[in-house]
Parts: structure tokens; C-alpha cells; sequence
């Protein structure tokens, strides 16, 4: 079973996104919001893969997962956004973070990108 975390401020996002990440039955979704409950539920346990959202009213995603990538180094973070990727892929690079999923993505390319 692949634990994922996923941290985005719309419920309806985090709704459909774990609906459509749990239909194949390999995965099981949690959900992390505001970005402090994230960090507290990964000082607890851990995770395959961390799905952060770029842009929270409260939170930069790529500051989140440098956050988090410093306190454990080996976690998986994908980028889940509704931006154009190019312009900060340098900074996404830089900060460790392993890639991206558009929000955009259908629901194979989603399940592909977290595997």
C-alpha cells in the first residue's frame, strides 16, 4: 500500500484527488490542511510520497518541502499545481523536491506520477 500525503487548500482538490488515487486500490490518501498539521502528522510517521500543493494562502508549497525535506531528507514530494511548471523548476530542482503533477493531470498520468 503506498501512503500518500496530500496537503492543498480546497477541499474539493483534496476530495476528488484521493477518490481518484484510491480507486486503484494500491493507495491510501491523507489529508494535510493547514501546512502545520503536515508537519506534525510527519513527526509521527511517514509517508511514500507527499502531493503539496504550490500555492496556499499560508504556505509556499516549495518552502514547505524544503521544510520537510530537512527534517527528512529521503521523503518523496511531488508538486501538485495549476501553474505553468517551467518558471520555477529551477527553484523545485534546487529544493529537492522529486517532481510535479499538473492539477490537470487524468487520473492514470495522477496515479503514474505517485507510483
Amino acid at each position: 500500500m503506498i501512503n500518500v500525503l496530500l496537503v492543498d487548500d480546497y477541499p474539493s482538490i483534496v476530495e476528488g484527488t484521493k477518490v481518484l488515487l484510491e480507486q486503484g486500490g494500491d493507495m491510501k490518501v491523507h489529508e494535510a490542511y493547514p501546512p502545520r498539521l503536515a508537519l506534525e502528522m510527519l513527526a509521527s510517521r511517514s509517508f511514500d510520497v507527499l502531493l503539496i500543493d504550490l500555492q496556499m494562502p499560508d504556505c509556499d508549497g516549495i518552502e514547505l518541502a524544503r521544510h520537510i525535506l530537512t527534517l527528512d531528507p529521503a521523503a518523496k514530494i511531488l508538486i501538485f499545481t495549476g501553474q505553468d511548471p517551467l518558471p520555477l523548476f529551477n527553484r523545485w530542482v534546487e529544493a529537492g523536491i522529486a517532481g510535479f503533477v499538473p492539477k490537470t493531470a487524468g487520473k492514470e498520468q495522477l496515479a503514474t506520477a505517485v507510483r
